[in-house]
């Protein structure tokens, strides 16, 4: 059975489209275009997962369909419940070269974390825009969390002289699209997402993570999520993250507006007491910085809140690592070890 995406069409400052049966919508300031690959790679992985093909009624840029062959192979590979399916499209495949030229911008997406402040720090005098998508790691509802993530944002951005923007979206909340876990669609989303400004936007950076293959981001494969009209970068890989939050330990735009903490568990943007909470902490205190880049709410002493953490998730292990290293002999590096110790079996 296939998995159908309707045609993508515009609803004001949105893009939309039915995919099996429900819509998706893209939705921002800045001009979109309704692109079939802006709804295609999102879906790619689900449709693997079901073992179904794609079916799309108009064209798609014949360059990201080469590439997406590769993708489509190397997820196979690393994991195995995921089907090498066919795409299907009614139309002749074309390089969409009738489409309005895109003008020599590059573009950023921005968390307000480390490894994306970096790439900030690092690109912001080459970017054009910096944009923010809401309704990944903040779900749309929390319009309180939204709003105050949007303010740090926008002035670290700001401050740096480029234009800030965001899209919002409900890809997260789409029954098909949550069929698969995000560690694996996360750049197929952004990837979507910079199909939709393919008219506006040549080069579209993402941020490096340190997390190891399978993964749904690596250095090697994020460029074929790439058209003839946008070239998909990976950013930051030359350096490791503990190196990364050294770098933008003392860069005064992110002071007091790094924001790293995505499981939304309190009423601050940062709980300061999560697994990504405390590894940053732990990271920046390695780089000289003990107050968290004043970003972490008080009342969190890192001792208790690492003797508290049950375990950490194994491909974070060398991250943990790599700081560990940099922190002198004490009571807190002891129990860093300790905590590793009861990680060590987890997934």
């Amino acid at each position: 059975m296939e998995l159908v995406i309707g045609n993508p069409r515009r609803k004001g400052n949105r893009i939309v489209a039915d995919v099996a049966g429900t819509e998706v919508f893209f939705e921002s300031n800045l001009p979109l275009f309704p692109a079939q690959e802006a709804f295609l790679c999102p879906f790619l992985a689900p449709a693997m997962k079901r073992g179904a093909g794609i079916k799309l009624p108009g064209p798609v840029d014949s360059v990201l369909l080469e590439n997406l062959k590769i993708i489509r192979r190397q997820f196979s590979e690393w994991w195995p419940n995921l089907s090498p399916v066919e795409i299907r499209v009614k139309k002749p495949l074309w390089p969409r070269r009738n489409a309005p030229a895109a003008p020599d911008h590059s573009a950023l997406f921005y968390t307000g974390g480390v490894d994306s402040s970096y790439s900030l720090q690092q690109l912001h005098s080459r970017l054009r825009y910096v944009i923010f998508v809401e309704g990944l790691d903040i779900p749309l509802a929390d319009t309180a969390r939204l709003d105050a993530a949007r303010k740090w944002l926008s002035s670290t951005v700001r401050e740096c002289g480029v234009e800030f923007f965001t899209v919002r979206t409900n890809l997260r909340e789409h029954p098909v699209f949550n069929e698969i876990t995000w560690e694996i669609t996360f750049v197929a989303a952004l990837a979507g997402i910079a199909h939709a400004f393919s008219p506006l936007i040549r080069r579209m950076y993402v941020s490096a993570n340190d997390v190891p293959a399978p993964w749904g981001s690596t250095p090697e494969l994020d460029p074929y999520w790439s058209s003839s009209l946008v070239s998909i970068d990976h950013f930051g890989a030359e350096l490791t993250r503990l190196d990364r939050a050294i770098s933008i330990a003392r860069w005064q735009p992110i002071h007091g507006r790094l924001r790293v903490c995505w499981k939304n568990q309190s009423d601050q943007i940062n709980c300061g007491y999560c697994e990504k909470c405390l590894r940053t902490r732990l990271e920046l205190q390695a780089a000289g910085v003990t107050d968290g880049l004043a970003s972490f709410p008080p009342g969190f002493p890192l001792l208790k809140a690492v003797q508290e953490l049950p375990e950490i998730r194994l491909h974070l292990h060398d991250q943990w690592k790599q700081t560990l290293t940099r922190l002198e002999p004490s009571e807190l590096r002891s129990e860093i070890e300790r905590l590793l110790m009861r990680s060590r079996h987890s997934a």
